[in-house]
C-alpha cells in the first residue's frame, strides 16, 4: 500500500458555462431523466425469467409502448440467501435503481421466500408515487402474470402526459466506464472523456469516474486535482481500499 502527499496542480477549464439545455424528463421529485424507461426491478434473480415475459406481453398487448422509449428488466441474481453488508447493499443497489430518473416507471417484483423482502424494499419506498411504481410478490397471487401486466399497464397509464422538457446541463451526472481498452485508448478516447469532463463540469454538471482498479498507476493526476485536502484524503482511501481488497 503506497503512501501519497498532497501537491495539488490545478489546471484552468478551458470551458466557460453557456448556459445549455438538454431535452429531459423532469420528475415529481426534481430530478431529471434523459430517459423515459418503464422496468421492472427483481427483489431477487428467481424473477428473471417471469419479468421478461410480463414485459413481452405487456408490449404485444399494448403495441405503442409511448411515452416509454423502452422497457427493461433489471435481471440480476442477488437477493436471496445474502447476509451483513451483502444483502445490503444489493437492498441499496435496487433501492437507487428504482428512485432512479431515467424510470418513468417501475414494477418491484418479488418472489415471496427471498430475504430480500418485498415487503422491506416497499416500507423503503415510502417517498415514490404509487402511480408510478407498483409492488407484485408472485406467492401472493393466483396468476402472477395477469396480476403483473395488470400493473405494467397502469404504470403506463399514469405515464401517458410525460413529455421531454428544457433542463439545464448542470443538472447532467454522467457515469464514465471502460468499454473495453485497445491500442488507441490512450491517445483518442480517454482524453476526448478527460475534455468532455471539463466541459460538462464547466457547465455546473458531473461526471463519475468508475472501475477504481483502471485508475491505478495513475492515481496520482487524480490526487493533484482534488479539490483540497480533504477530497485528497478520500482518493486515497479509495485507492488504497481497493488494493487492499485485491491482496486479500
Amino acid at each position: 500500500i503506497q503512501t501519497y502527499s498532497y501537491t495539488p496542480r490545478f489546471a484552468e477549464n478551458p470551458y466557460s458555462n453557456e448556459n445549455r439545455t438538454f431535452k429531459g424528463f423532469r420528475r415529481e421529485n426534481g430530478n431529471a431523466g434523459v430517459r423515459n424507461e418503464l422496468w421492472i426491478v427483481p427483489t431477487v434473480g428467481c424473477v428473471n425469467g417471469i419479468a421478461e415475459k410480463m414485459l413481452q406481453r405487456f408490449v404485444r398487448e399494448t403495441g405503442d409502448i409511448a411515452p416509454f422509449d423502452n422497457v427493461l428488466v433489471l435481471k440480476h441474481q442477488y437477493g436471496c440467501s445474502q447476509l451483513g453488508d451483502d444483502h445490503e447493499n444489493t437492498k441499496q443497489i435496487l433501492l437507487n435503481a428504482i428512485r432512479h430518473p431515467n424510470a418513468g416507471g417501475v414494477l418491484v417484483l418479488g418472489l415471496g421466500c427471498e430475504n430480500n423482502e418485498l415487503a422491506g424494499m416497499k416500507e423503503a419506498l415510502q417517498d415514490v408515487n404509487l402511480n408510478r411504481v407498483k409492488f407484485l410478490e408472485s406467492q401472493s397471487v393466483t396468476d402472477e402474470m395477469e396480476a403483473g401486466v395488470a400493473l405494467l399497464k397502469e404504470i403506463h397509464e399514469a405515464a401517458k402526459g410525460d413529455r421531454r422538457e428544457d433542463i439545464p446541463l448542470s443538472e447532467l451526472k454522467i457515469g464514465l466506464k471502460c468499454g473495453g481498452s485497445d491500442g488507441f485508448s490512450g491517445i483518442t478516447a480517454n482524453p476526448l472523456l478527460g475534455r468532455f469532463s471539463d466541459y460538462i463540469i464547466a457547465q455546473g454538471g458531473s461526471t463519475v469516474l468508475t472501475e477504481v482498479p483502471e485508475m491505478f498507476g495513475a492515481e496520482t493526476i487524480l490526487m493533484q486535482r482534488a479539490a483540497n485536502e480533504e477530497v485528497f484524503h478520500k482518493i486515497v482511501h479509495l485507492i488504497n481500499d481497493f488494493k487492499q481488497y485485491f491482496i486479500k
